[in-house]
C-alpha cells in the first residue's frame, strides 16, 4: 500500500480520479457507437442473406442484435460504475483536502445526495435509450414485425434502466 505524504501526492489522485472519469464516458459513447453499428451491420447482412434464403436469417438475426443491444448496455452500465466509483473517490479527497478543490467540482452537488444519484445516471440512461431506438429500428428492418420490435426496444431498455440501477447500488456500498 502506498503511503500518501505531500500534497502533490493528493493532487496526482485528484486528477487520476479526474480523468477515470472522463475516461470512462468517453467509454460509454464509443460502445454506444460501435453497438449502433454493429446492429445496423446486422440488419443490413440480415437483409442480404433474407433475400437468398427468405426467413431463415431473420430469426437468428433478431437474437443477435437483441444480444449486441443488451451487450451494450451492461457495458455502459459497468462503466457508470466507473465513474460513479472515481466520483465518490474524488468528493473523499476533496473533504479531506480542501485546498485541491476546483472551480468545476464546487458547481456539482454532493456525491451523497439523490439529486446527485438522478443527475449522474442521465447521460448513460440517455445512450441505452439511443441503442434502445435503433434496436426497435433495425428489428423491425428485419423483421417487419412491429410487435417484436417494440417489445425487444421496450426489453433492453428496462434491462439498461436495471444495469444502471444495479451499478449505481454497488458504487454505493
Amino acid at each position: 500500500m502506498t503511503i500518501l505524504r505531500t500534497p502533490g501526492d493528493y493532487q496526482t489522485l485528484f486528477m487520476k480520479a479526474h480523468g477515470d472519469i472522463w475516461w470512462a464516458r468517453s467509454l460509454q459513447w464509443s460502445a454506444t457507437n460501435w453497438a449502433v453499428a454493429i446492429l445496423a451491420g446486422l440488419s443490413g447482412v440480415s437483409k442480404l442473406l433474407d433475400a437468398s434464403d427468405p426467413g431463415r436469417s431473420t430469426a437468428f438475426a433478431g437474437r443477435l442484435q437483441v444480444a449486441t443491444a443488451i451487450l451494450g448496455a451492461v457495458y455502459i452500465a459497468r462503466l457508470h460504475y466507473d465513474v460513479v466509483h472515481a466520483q465518490r473517490s474524488m468528493h473523499r479527497i476533496r473533504l479531506d483536502h480542501p485546498g485541491l478543490q476546483d472551480p468545476l467540482s464546487d458547481q456539482l452537488p454532493p456525491h451523497h445526495t439523490a439529486r446527485n444519484d438522478l443527475r449522474g445516471a442521465i447521460f448513460p440512461l440517455a445512450l441505452i435509450m439511443g441503442i434502445s431506438i435503433v434496436l426497435g429500428l433495425t428489428s423491425y428492418g428485419v423483421s417487419s414485425n412491429a410487435r417484436w420490435a417494440v417489445m425487444a426496444a421496450t426489453g433492453h431498455l428496462a434491462v439498461g434502466i436495471l444495469s444502471i440501477g444495479v451499478a449505481r447500488w454497488r458504487a454505493a456500498a
